[in-house]
């Protein structure tokens, strides 16, 4: 027989509910919560009994509706709806950008939850966690996923209400709530978390000095100095790190994405939580001191930095090279290249990530120990300082010509401790230890050796250990072995200023990007924060890097710094650790 074609008919099934309404239903209840449930029916108000409470405070957070709890599950309520909803335009197809378009109603909704959320946020910021708040809640000392630290907030007990029949309900949804993991940073923070003083949130208050926050102290080992360490120009997060017998390039950018991390450990393990697991096989190069571990420190006999520091977090290693007595690090302004300058006379050209060098323009063991290598402006051109007091200049690209210099001079006939490009790439400013105090000098590459000196300056007796420049002002700073600093203008050719800085030798020396302040840091381990235009003394750091030992000054202090665009002070030096600190903001640190 011939077959029919199939015949169907069409039917319209009207939807259920509306979308809004099937995103306000109410939540399958889960193991837990029939728990919940099932123990608040064992445990009922007897409304005539005649017996006096004992003299406690009645727990009534789930009777009022702005209770400290009560914002929490309002803020992980709001956002949970602020996910479905974003679920759901993924499975429409609907791009965030075309909804004002698409349909303003979603939008407005959207915009509407996060302002809500972020009302909610600054009043939870405004309170002070409630003492004891949830008594069976406390940090696990374990290894493994961040969670597990705080996994007694999962147990269905451990709910800051009362076990009475009418806290059910509010018992009930926190304990789904604490489930979603979309949410659990939201109680981790509120159980967990540090809360700042009402105080600190009255700008009306004066404060004499500018607010401090410890710095975050990370440390290779005790008895191994860093001498370098440069910061990736290209790609935020990534540093190299030289040690006396590795560079390590690691990435840091969980220690720099939240500034809240620096007072509170809490917030580096909720950053954790949505992070990939590093292996744990692998032996953690850096380990993490917070403020909490210093009075573990203290303790005689205490193993360094205590157990909680040492579990490696906010770090993950990129790449090791096994090369002995790195002593000089810089990184390319614009390209993920970096150079490394070794106390056997060698120069090598890095590429972030790769395992072997792109170029080597020094061999080892032919010339004398570098002590500077920096990049110029715009990174055609590298220069490399030795002890001998010779400054040489690089193409940088140039394949044929990457090994030889282009141009050589004998700069300091007592070697030289630094030099910097002053704008172009032929002119340059050096400092280091020349006969007749002429420690700090303009050079011009350009010109015939013979005429090449543009000008030098005599000061700093006993020779200049470090300087900057600061295109804005036009001016060079630069330090001395004696502790003392010179601000020098360009133009003039004259020294603006000359004091006394520190009390042992500065060895290095740092620029705000903003031009507005410099640190220095001396053999002492001492670092101060001074002005630029009006050179006070705006901060003092002491023992920031100081070595314990009874010979004071033999490990030679702070070896290096680094300020950045945030604020932030990156610093090591031969006490085996680097530490990143957030400076006041701007105006705090220059008002004061």
């Amino acid at each position: 027989m011939k077959e029919d074609k199939p015949t169907y008919r069409e039917q319209f099934f009207p939807p259920q509910m509306s979308i809004l309404a099937y995103l306000l239903t109410k939540p399958d209840s889960v193991t837990e919560i029939e728990e919940v449930s099932s123990d608040s029916e064992s445990e009922d108000e007897d409304v005539f009994d005649g017996t006096l409470p004992a003299l406690t405070v009645p727990n009534s957070e789930h009777s009022d509706p702005n209770s400290y709890s009560w914002l929490v599950l309002k803020l992980a309520s709001l956002r949970i709806a602020q996910m479905k909803l974003n679920d759901f335009l993924n499975v429409a197809g609907i791009e965030t950008s075309e909804l004002p378009v698409a349909s303003p109603l979603i939008h407005s909704c959207l915009r509407r939850l996060s302002n809500w959320q972020e009302n909610l946020k600054r009043e939870l910021d405004s309170r002070q966690t409630p003492i004891e708040y949830i008594p069976g809640c406390f940090v696990e000392n374990t290894h493994g996923p961040a969670i597990q630290k705080y996994r007694q907030l999962l147990e269905p007990q451990n709910t800051p209400f009362s076990n009475k029949n009418s806290a059910a309900a509010a018992r009930r949804l926190w304990t789904y709530l604490v489930h979603q993991e979309g949410v659990q940073d939201i109680f981790i923070r509120a159980v967990f978390g540090k809360r700042r003083s009402s105080n600190s949130l009255d700008d009306d208050i004066p404060q004499p000095e500018p607010p401090v926050q410890e710095p975050v102290r990370i440390i290779h080992k005790e008895q191994d100095s860093i001498a370098a360490f440069s910061l990736n120009q290209v790609t935020n997060g990534l540093i190299v790190i030289a040690t006396p017998r590795e560079l390590q390039e690691m990435d840091i950018s969980l220690l720099l994405e939240l500034p809240a991390w620096l007072e509170d450990e809490c917030e580096l393990d909720i950053l954790n939580i949505n992070k990939e697991m590093v292996d744990s096989t692998a032996p953690p190069f850096l380990v993490i001191q917070s403020t909490g571990d210093k009075a573990k420190d203290t303790q005689p006999g205490s193993p360094q930095g205590g157990v909680a520091s040492q579990s490696g977090r906010g770090t993950s290693v990129l790449q090791k090279h096994k090369i002995d007595n790195v002593r000089r690090i810089s990184s390319h302004p614009l390209l993920p290249l970096y150079l490394t300058g070794g106390q056997d006379g060698s120069v090598q050209l890095w590429e972030w990530g790769h395992a072997q060098p792109v170029a080597t323009p020094r061999p080892p063991g032919t010339y004398a120990k570098v002590t500077r290598v920096r990049f110029s402006q715009h990174g055609n051109k590298f220069g490399v300082a030795d002890s001998d007091g010779n400054l040489s200049l690089f193409q940088v690209g140039l394949s044929a010509n990457a090994t030889r210099p282009f141009f050589t001079l004998l700069c300091h006939n007592k070697g030289i401790s630094d030099f910097v490009f002053l704008g172009s790439c032929s002119l340059l400013a050096t400092a280091g230890h020349s006969s007749e105090s002429k420690n700090v000098a303009i050079w011009d590459s350009i010109l015939p050796h013979g005429k090449a000196l543009v000008v030098a300056f005599p000061c700093h007796d006993q020779g200049a250990s470090s300087l900057v420049f600061a295109p804005q002002h036009q001016i060079i700073i630069s330090t001395g072995k004696r502790g003392d600093v010179c601000i020098m203008d360009v133009r003039s050719k004259a020294i603006r200023h000359k004091y006394m800085a520190h009390e042992s030798a500065v060895k290095c020396i740092a620029l705000d990007p903003h031009e507005e302040y410099f640190a220095t840091g001396s053999a002492d381990g001492d670092i101060k924060i001074w002005g630029v235009t009006i050179p006070n003394c705006l901060l003092s750091l002491p023992s920031e890097h100081s070595r314990n030992s009874f010979f004071k000054n033999i490990g030679q202090g702070v070896t290096q710094l680094h300020l950045d665009a945030n604020s932030r002070l990156f610093s090591c030096g031969t006490d085996g650790s680097m530490k990143v600190r957030q400076l006041p903001d701007r105006e705090t640190l220059l008002r004061h």
